[in-house]
């Protein structure tokens, strides 16, 4: 006799393992099965079998935390394991709020409400605080509340009393989007006095008597909260008959962040109290400076794939931090907002520092985390180090991959017109962004990959050519005299057509009027050593002017390591982004960035219509200079002035005459002369710009000359302008 095939699981497999069962009995030998009522009976038994089989498989799956697809279960096995998952959070910034005209009044103070407000994209968000400020202002005329936090959402409170005769009773917060860190809880005993008696919350059992005033917090069904108090043996038991307020602030999450804290407006209240009599000051007295440039802090839900990569290796960490592991869970509960985590120990830092530990974070939403959100991270992790450890949050570091892509297809065999391939390969591009082995530290970038994606999107396409360009950013010191360091992982293109191979935005120097940009000279125009003409590993980082004249060199460069330094006295302290063309687009980046991908065009070309210098895979340095609206030092004077043959009057009145030998003689207001002579390369370098500019060509003499100092090339729209290489060597 023929058994069911029991791995059947579809329905036709299924009715035919019945029919195939049926057929062994003797009665239905020759019973033809598809034209009789049998086959009626026969198709609701295969259905009632594949409905029992899904639903014994689902429910098998979801009592395990790796196979559980919903969220209540995934939750609930969570809990098992001693894990929260985060709720929303709300979006926080901090203040300092000044109040003057003051002193007629003996305090002032700030109380519990909405103190900001500001309207993005149609929707209104409110920043409140949720504590009372009072300062002492006798005999001062303003007094300055510091570091007030706000936090964006809407109080919101409920009540429950207690009833020992429902043995059901559980004390829910009835709403979805509640931050759960921002849950309070008062408890009334006697409702005669309305004393109110504040519970603390509490996140472990450790240290938790019998009579302490303690809660816990717990997700529960439909990514709602429970409340859930002590029995007496862990934590006070609540008795019948006391009355439960619950406080809590609904928020919007993410959308909150990147709010820039100049936008917020004051709507809050500042009073006076004199002689107990309270009188409102009027908002023109009151001033408020943001101590963050933007909002941060704001997340969603943690979705299920974190609660289960997270949950297990929480419960690992044993709610202690020793290795790196640890601090890295520990910090995903603790800051929702968090994308990726990086943590080192000092020791590994050059020179080492010990006792520290070194965290970077970077958040789902914005690109640094907020000097407020640092503090409060360093100080719930401290609850959970071991020993005498210092945590110190660092910003997570971008590394950007600028590409440019062409695409060489066919249009007559697709349906999609270019506006939608440019569509379908930004969303392929997009995917890619957030690629397990692409979106780490230590992120690795495979233009074969990538190439390969954009490809199977339609099989008209024929050729991807990536143009890509690595840029890194600078956060300049003002004032400072600095080294700046970087690293661009990849050996650096040292003979691109283009002028130059590395270029920055321009900034602010210490001195000069006018802004300035880096750059480094590509091998075409300043490419051998002079003296055996061998080609160069090492290269000069130049200071030029938006004129691209040169001012000094500033730094070196590495083309094979991709390392880079220069030494700068900026007069900002904005950041810079600094752009270089790569050898190969392919890179690891280092241990302390995380790659992205922006693209900068998407070009869909017909194979008709493409070109040789459309397969071209390299890119051209962007000349952000010559849109800039950076500014120079206002006390400075300007950068490019001792041209020979010039006469420039000075600020103090006194007049500077250029000879043509570069000597520079200085007339004061008083009659007296000051004669400087050229001392410095640079200055030769001028002399030598501005004889070519007047015979209006490069003559191979000239040429040899700015090699040999080490000179950049004149502009190249010089006449007959040569690349600056030896005869010899050409």
């Amino acid at each position: 006799m023929e058994l069911p095939t029991i791995s059947a699981l579809e329905f036709s497999q299924i009715r035919e393992s019945i029919k195939n069962y049926i057929k062994t009995k003797t009665d239905f030998k020759d019973y033809d099965f598809e034209g009789s009522n049998l086959s009626m009976l026969v198709d609701i038994l295969a259905y009632n079998s594949m409905y029992s089989s899904y639903n014994v498989n689902m429910a098998a799956n979801e009592l395990n935390l790796d196979t559980s697809v919903l969220r209540d279960n995934v939750v609930s096995h969570a809990k098992r394991l001693g894990y929260t998952p985060n709720s929303y959070t709300s979006a926080r910034i901090e203040f300092n709020i000044t109040a003057n005209n003051i002193s007629q009044y003996q305090s002032i103070y700030i109380p519990a409400g909405p103190l900001f407000s500001v309207t993005q994209n149609n929707k209104t968000y409110t920043f409140i605080t949720r504590d009372r400020y009072i300062l002492n202002t006798q005999g001062v005329s303003s007094a300055t509340f510091t570091n007030i936090e706000v936090k964006e959402g809407q109080e919101f409170s409920i009540r429950y009393t207690v009833d020992d005769s429902n043995e059901n009773q559980r004390f829910f917060v009835p709403n979805n989007f509640v931050d759960a860190d921002s849950i309070e809880i008062s408890v009334i005993s006697d409702p005669a006095t309305n004393l109110e008696v504040e519970y603390e919350k509490k996140t472990s059992i450790v240290g938790v008597g019998p009579s302490d005033k303690i809660f816990f917090v717990e997700e529960v069904q439909d990514q709602k909260y429970e409340i859930i108090f002590g029995d007496d043996v862990i934590g006070r038991k609540l008795q019948n008959g006391e009355v439960i307020i619950i406080r809590y602030v609904i928020t919007s999450g993410s959308t909150a962040n990147d709010i820039a804290g100049s936008q917020l407006k004051f709507v809050g209240t500042v009073k006076g109290v004199n002689n107990g009599v309270e009188t409102t000051i009027g908002a023109v007295n009151i001033t408020s400076t943001p101590l963050s440039t933007k909002t941060d802090g704001g997340s969603e839900f943690e979705p299920i794939k974190s609660i289960k990569y997270r949950a297990p290796r929480y419960y690992a960490s044993q709610q202690r931090a020793v290795v790196n592991n640890d601090y890295e869970s520990i910090l995903q509960n603790i800051y929702a907002n968090a994308d990726l985590v990086r943590v080192v120990g000092g020791e590994t830092k050059s020179p080492p520092e010990y006792g520290k530990v070194f965290i970077s974070i970077k958040p789902k939403v914005g690109s640094k985390i907020s000097p407020v959100e640092k503090r409060r991270i360093v100080d719930e992790i401290k609850t959970y180090t071991v020993g005498s450890i210092t945590p110190v949050i660092e910003d997570a570091i971008p590394f950007t991959i600028l590409l440019n892509v062409n695409v060489v297809y066919d249009k007559n065999r697709t349906k999609n017109d270019p506006a939608s391939l440019i569509s379908l390969i930004n969303e392929t591009i997009s995917n890619y962004n957030l690629d397990d082995e692409f979106k780490n530290f230590n992120g690795i970038f495979s233009s074969s990959k990538l190439i390969c994606s954009i490809r199977d999107i339609d099989s008209a396409i024929k050729f991807v050519v990536l143009k890509p360009l690595f840029m890194r950013t600078v956060e300049l010191f003002d004032n400072l005299s600095y080294e700046y360091k970087l690293d661009f992982y990849s050996k650096i293109k040292n003979n691109t057509e283009d002028k130059y191979t590395m270029i920055s935005d321009p900034f602010c120097i210490k001195g000069f009027n006018e802004p300035v940009f880096l750059a480094a000279f590509s091998d075409k125009f300043a490419s051998y050593n002079v003296n055996d003409c061998s080609q160069r590993e090492n290269a000069d980082i130049y200071l030029l002017t938006l004129k691209e004249r040169v001012v000094a060199k500033v730094g070196k460069i590495n083309y094979e390591t991709g390392e880079l330094n220069f030494t700068v006295v900026a007069c900002q302290d904005a950041p810079i982004n600094i752009y270089v063309v790569p050898d190969s687009p392919d890179i690891t980046t280092g241990s302390d960035t995380y790659p992205n991908i922006e693209v900068t065009d998407v070009n869909p070309l017909d194979v008709t219509e493409y070109s040789n210098d459309d397969l071209s895979t390299e890119a051209v340095v962007p000349r952000t200079f010559t849109s800039t609206t950076s500014s120079g030092d206002p006390l400075g004077s300007n950068p490019i002035n001792d041209v020979p043959g010039s006469t420039t009057v000075n600020p103090d009145g006194s007049v500077t005459t250029v000879d043509d030998d570069g000597t520079a003689t200085t007339t004061n207001p008083d009659g007296s002369t000051t004669v400087e002579e050229p001392t410095t390369a640079t200055d030769e370098c001028e002399k030598l710009y501005a004889k070519i500019s007047a015979q209006g060509f490069a003559d191979n003499a000239t040429l040899q000359a700015l090699a040999t100092l080490g000179c950049p090339p004149p502009d190249t729209d010089i006449e007959d302008f040569t690349p600056i290489n030896p005869d010899t060597c050409s």
